[in-house]
C-alpha cells in the first residue's frame, strides 16, 4: 500500500503486534537455546576450526565434532524449532545489517576489509557468523530432505 498511506496504516494496525510477538518468540527461542551453553576460555583448536569454516565452508567440516574436541558444546536444533530459528536469525541478520549500512553487495563486500581496530568489526564479524550459522542450518535441513 506504498501509494495509500490510510491503507498502510490499516494494514500495520492489524499485523504489527503479532509479527512482533512472533519476532520477540522467535529471539527468545535461540537465545533460551544459546543461554544454556558453557563457554570456556577460547583457545586456539576452535579459533583455528572457525578459520577453516570460513575457508571451506560448513558443509566440509562436522561441526559438533569440532565443538566436542575444543570442549564446547554443539548446537541442536529439534526439527520442529528450525523455522523459528532461521526466522531469528535472519532477524538478528537484518538487524545487524541496518547498524552496519549493509544496502548493496558492495558494501557487504567492503565488510571483509574492516580493520581489526574498526569499531565495526565485531558487529560485522557478528553479521558474518549468523550468516554462516544460517546458512549451515538451512544446507542440513536440505541434505535432510
Amino acid at each position: 500500500y506504498s501509494a495509500d498511506e490510510s491503507a498502510s496504516q490499516d494494514f500495520r494496525n492489524y499485523t504489527d503486534r503479532t509479527l512482533r510477538e512472533a519476532k520477540i518468540a522467535d529471539g527468545a527461542l535461540v537465545l533460551t537455546a544459546l543461554s544454556r551453553l558453557r563457554f570456556d576460555e577460547p583457545d586456539d583448536d576452535l579459533w583455528n576450526a572457525w578459520a577453516e569454516v570460513s575457508e571451506r565452508g560448513a558443509a566440509d567440516i562436522d561441526l559438533a565434532a569440532v565443538a566436542g574436541e575444543a570442549g564446547h558444546e554443539p548446537v541442536f536444533v529439534d526439527a520442529e524449532d528450525v523455522d523459528s530459528w532461521l526466522r531469528g536469525l535472519n532477524d538478528m541478520r537484518l538487524a545487524l545489517g541496518v547498524r552496519l549500512g549493509l544496502d548493496n553487495e558492495s558494501s557487504v563486500e567492503e565488510l571483509v576489509n574492516l580493520a581489526d581496530d574498526d569499531p565495526q568489526a565485531v558487529q560485522a564479524a557478528l553479521y558474518d557468523f549468523l550468516t554462516w550459522w544460517q546458512d549451515s542450518l538451512l544446507t542440513a535441513m536440505l541434505s535432510k530432505s
